[in-house]
């Protein structure tokens, strides 16, 4: 049998792509496709480190990222603040 291992898009991004990364699945119809490409950058830079920066409890930001919580703009605006990326709007 065919062993795999789950896809993780950090293993080829360089950090320079990151913000482009999260703009592109921020822009799907469907929201947890940016909870999960932010998990994605959140796991690569540490959880523990990045909760930390944030402000945030480790537990509910895991929590929210897996999907068992809901997420609220708060945390997510802390999360990409701690990360280094920031949100633009254009018309």
């Amino acid at each position: 049998m065919l062993k795999t291992k789950p896809y993780n898009p950090m293993e080829f991004l360089r950090e320079e792509e990151i913000p482009e990364y999260l703009a592109e699945t921020y822009l799907d119809d469907d929201p947890q496709v940016f909870l999960v490409a932010l998990g994605h950058v959140i796991r690569h830079r540490g959880s523990a480190l990045v909760a930390k920066n944030a402000g945030v409890d480790e537990a509910h930001l895991e929590a929210v990222l897996s999907g068992q919580a809901e997420p609220d703009w708060p945390t997510i605006h802390r999360v990409l603040k701690a990360i280094g990326v920031r949100i633009q709007m254009a018309a």
